[in-house]
């Protein structure tokens, strides 16, 4: 299914007063749940059905973001993340599945987060705080990461962002 550019206009024109709608939101819960709801509402508006296929990829992340060993987690992540684009491209180019424009753009960004986050966390640099001297986190939590992968600043046009500002963001 195309989608018209009238539509995806909206979508940009929408994002601006819901980023200073989620400025003054309280606490940082809040700002991610608002942020994460908004960027799913908005790829449900946009990709339709395929919204799946960049849920299913953030919940594989996670899961095997969970399983692999620490000292590993950056490169199995990237190889898996770029598998699963590559799986992902072999099914359009056979056309047994031809998704709309906008998923490719989600997924790509969404790797590029991906990989980022993982890499980070591998090398401590997922810090709790908005200090760097603060303790780095142990553990990856699952609403976080989602809420990462799926906020809707820079959801649709960029830019990349690291978990880091993702995280004094909020």
């Amino acid at each position: 299914a195309v989608v018209s550019t009238q539509s995806t206009g909206v979508l940009l024109v929408s994002s601006f007063p819901a980023a200073l709608f989620m400025k003054y939101l309280g606490s940082p819960t809040s700002k991610q749940t608002f942020s994460s709801v908004l960027a799913l509402l908005q790829t449900l508006f946009i990709c339709k059905g395929d919204t799946i296929i960049p849920i299913a990829l953030a919940i594989l992340s996670y899961l095997a973001l969970v399983v692999i060993p620490k000292r590993l987690i950056g490169k199995i992540t990237f190889h898996l993340t770029f598998s699963f684009l590559l799986v992902f491209k072999l099914l359009v180019f056979s056309e047994i599945f031809i998704p709309s424009y906008m998923t490719d753009a989600v997924l790509l960004l969404m790797v590029l987060r991906i990989v980022s986050y993982a890499y980070d966390y591998q090398h401590d640099d997922v810090f709790e705080g908005d200090n760097k001297d603060s303790k780095p986190s142990t553990s990856i939590a699952f609403f976080d990461f989602i809420g990462y992968c799926f906020c809707f600043v820079g959801y649709w046009t960029g830019p990349f962002y690291n978990y880091r500002t993702y995280y004094n963001m909020l």
